[in-house]
């Protein structure tokens, strides 16, 4: 058994302590294997012996099975047995040594720990960033321009280089201007030619011709049905051509889609539905009043059908029931001939006979001019399938 050698072993040792105090002791210990490899060695750093772990019990868990044989006893680290020789000092005697050494890292680099030494951590001394108030009027994080940050609108909290940009007349990111990088177009036509515009822009694309259409718009996947006086058409973009449909059994000039896929077209002072499917119509309702389709309706995200009646010397807006087909007055627009509607990222504009687009507010039906194409006489306008 090895038990009674390693005890016969520590008795020379605490024997012949005098005889090898002069010499350079031998660190042996066992090798760290198991749940003690968590345990981090002290003095040396990251790896090297465990030189203030004695065995003083033997077991099974000691790595050499030769240890108590030895001719060099292991010695007690406690003591100092040669001169200041780390590797046998304990680790809070080697430390007081080393003014370097951060007393709360017991493992070096290793450790895992975090060094409360470090400056980088948490100093409460550390004075804290101060912004101004007046370098950030709207609260938003982001310092003004005029106080060398990079907001290019202090005054609103929703422009800031933090914000994403949107569909819209502001430039939300404030970089590189209006709806950079994204997609803010939507379909409008003359008599014969069909454009995508951005209306905050300004901007034109021709995309195509037309078959004689009054009015267009696009369901919730992108689709574009148009109408002649008389029939429904479909748009395939790929081959930039259109197909009939079929008739629509009488004559209407204000067509649009809802969020369901239902279509609606007006005419006069009626509105009708429209079977995607066959071109073909059915009556919905009067309107009542004196209300008279202008020459387009629309949906907007709300699935509200709205309507712009023709009236002297302006045109109005008109809500529609669309499940009777009654009217009511929204407001008047201060524009004639609005030939064209669509409703997109919350907006609503208007088309009309002399190239303008005009953004309407749908609560008060009130419009203005927010680019225009001169040259240009707008038909209809179809709704982006996000609206």
């Amino acid at each position: 058994m090895r038990t009674p050698v390693r005890v016969l072993a520590l008795a020379s040792l605490l024997a012949g302590a005098s005889a090898c105090a002069g010499g350079e002791a031998e660190s042996i210990g066992p090798e760290r294997t198991g749940p003690d490899a968590s345990i981090s060695d002290s003095g040396t750093g990251g790896g090297g012996s465990d030189a203030g772990i004695r065995d003083i019990g033997g077991g099974s868990d000691v790595a050499d099975p030769d240890a108590g044989l030895r001719d060099t006893p292991e010695p007690d680290t406690t003591v100092d047995v040669g001169g200041p020789d780390l590797a046998d000092v304990p680790p809070s005697d080697a430390d007081a040594g080393d003014p370097d050494v951060d007393p709360t890292d017991a493992g070096g680099e290793d450790s895992g720990e975090p060094d409360v030494g470090d400056p980088d951590v948490g100093d409460p001394d550390a004075e804290p960033d101060v912004v101004e108030p007046e370098c950030d009027e709207d609260g938003d994080g982001s310092l003004s321009v005029e106080c060398g940050g990079d907001d290019c609108d202090d005054t609103n909290p929703s422009i800031s280089p933090r914000s994403r940009e949107a569909c819209d007349f502001i430039d939300n990111d404030c970089v590189d201007g209006v709806n950079n990088g994204i997609d803010c177009r939507v379909y409008a036509h003359t008599s014969s030619t069909l454009y995508r515009i951005d209306p905050f822009l300004g901007t034109e694309e021709s995309v195509g011709s037309v078959p004689g259409l009054f009015d267009f718009d696009t369901n919730i996947d992108g689709d574009l049905y148009g109408i002649s006086p008389s029939a429904l058409f479909r748009f395939d973009e790929g081959a930039g051509s259109w197909t009939r449909i079929g008739s629509l059994g009488r004559t209407a000039n204000g067509f649009a889609i809802d969020s369901t896929g239902r279509a609606f077209a007006t005419s006069g002072n009626n509105v009708y539905s429209v079977d995607l499917a066959t071109g073909g119509s059915s009556l919905i309702g009067s309107m009542g009043g004196a209300y008279n389709s202008s020459g387009d309706c629309v949906v907007d995200k709300d699935d509200s059908l709205f309507m712009t009646s023709n009236h002297t010397p302006t045109d109005e807006l008109v809500f529609i029931d669309g499940a009777t087909g009654v009217a009511r007055s929204v407001g008047n627009t201060g524009y004639p001939d609005i030939y064209g509607l669509t409703a997109a990222w919350g907006f609503l504009f208007g088309f009309d006979a002399s190239g303008n687009v005009i953004q309407i507010d749908s609560s008060t039906g009130v419009g203005r001019v927010v680019a225009n194409f001169p040259g240009r006489v707008w038909y209809g306008a179809a709704s982006s399938p996000i609206r």
